[in-house]
């Protein structure tokens, strides 16, 4: 889904894979808040898993503990062939004077426990701060190093565009076409499915807003009536008027344009910011009317995701290793897709 968007820098002719191994893929999360005490009747377990899919730890940890799986909860989904590092949370009311944490051990073979602590509350969807990435890209002929590290050191000082991934659509897109097929009343979806069709289909029309600014070359720049979004926050502010603030602030990363995840509500967005997203939204009424319909509320998500700490580093064979941290909801696939022709791992490329 990614490659039907436009890239914001000019074409790179590096043709390159990532996650032949889980391992070339690392994630660690970091939550949106501290543990103050080491109490509470829910147990917070730091897992690093391989190879296995957030939901499935999700079903283990609740066979384990011989909870009910809605006892079970994580901040988000990481991915499925990496080798990450997520947070648990497991409702054990009453148990926490009788478990000594010490003696938990591991779960599953590739799925190993790091750290165990009691809190107050169950962990929830959403409360994560950052995600830091190690990931190793290969290349399929020599690379020309000195053009990608130029490449690398623009997005660490510009940013690169705020997509949202190809996980978000499902394989080869079919989320999108599912959730036609649904508003149209040609299909019928379980409960459980309707919001991951919901959010691939806002996730598609922020990317086509943003699509449509990076043609206008105004993607990391302000417009009039632009929302801004300050950087490390989900806060934003509309102002009509391009003032030299606004530009300034833009270039200092500390704010960023930003365009709507599509839902019922007011538009925040107004004069140049408003019309484009207007024309996107027009031609995409199929998609967005049935959000309206079904009471998603409008939000909005930045246009640009800023990496922090981006450092790289050549290795053998032309194996570039790359390290970095993003926010709560930036895909490091995005950033990758600056990078020239980077695609997933498939047995078809040995």
């Amino acid at each position: 889904m990614l490659d039907i968007f436009p890239c914001a820098y000019a074409s790179l002719n590096w043709v390159a894979h990532y996650k032949a191994l889980p391992e070339d893929f690392k994630v660690r999360e970091n939550l949106s808040f501290a543990f103050e005490e080491n109490e509470g009747e829910h147990l917070y377990l730091l897992i690093e898993k391989r190879a296995l899919t957030t939901d499935w730890v999700a079903k283990m940890l609740a066979r384990y503990f011989d909870v009910s799986l809605r006892d079970v909860g994580f901040a988000g989904k990481k991915d499925k062939w990496a080798l990450t590092e997520q947070w648990f949370s497991v409702w054990l009311p009453g148990k926490a004077q009788n478990m000594i944490l010490t003696s938990l051990t591991d779960f599953s073979e590739n799925c190993r426990l790091l750290k165990a602590r009691w809190h107050r509350a169950k962990l929830r969807k959403g409360a994560i701060e950052k995600n830091d990435f190690e990931i190793i890209v290969r290349s399929h002929q020599p690379p020309d190093k000195l053009a990608i590290e130029n490449r690398l050191t623009q997005i660490k000082n510009m940013g690169f565009p705020n997509y949202y991934g190809s996980q978000r659509f499902g394989v080869n897109g079919n989320n999108i076409e599912q959730a036609k097929n649904w508003f149209d009343r040609k299909i019928k979806v379980k409960k459980n499915t309707q919001g991951i069709l919901i959010s691939a289909v806002r996730s598609y029309l922020f990317n086509l807003i943003l699509a449509k600014r990076i043609e206008l070359n105004n993607w990391e720049q302000p417009v009039s009536g632009d929302c801004f979004i300050l950087e490390g926050s989900r806060r934003y502010f509309t102002s009509e008027e391009l003032i030299p603030e606004n530009k300034a602030r833009c270039q200092e990363k500390d704010i960023h344009p930003s365009a709507a995840l599509w839902g019922r509500g007011r538009n925040d967005a107004k004069l140049d910011a408003l019309q484009i997203e207007s024309s996107v939204i027009q031609e995409f009424k199929n998609l967005c009317e049935p959000l309206e319909f079904k009471g998603v509320a409008i939000d909005r998500r930045a246009l640009r995701a800023m990496p922090q700490n981006l450092v790289w580093k050549w290795g053998d064979d032309n194996q570039l290793k790359l390290q970095f941290s993003l926010a709560s909801g930036a895909y490091a696939t995005s950033l990758l897709k600056e990078m020239g022709q980077i695609s997933e791992f498939h047995p078809d490329m040995v």
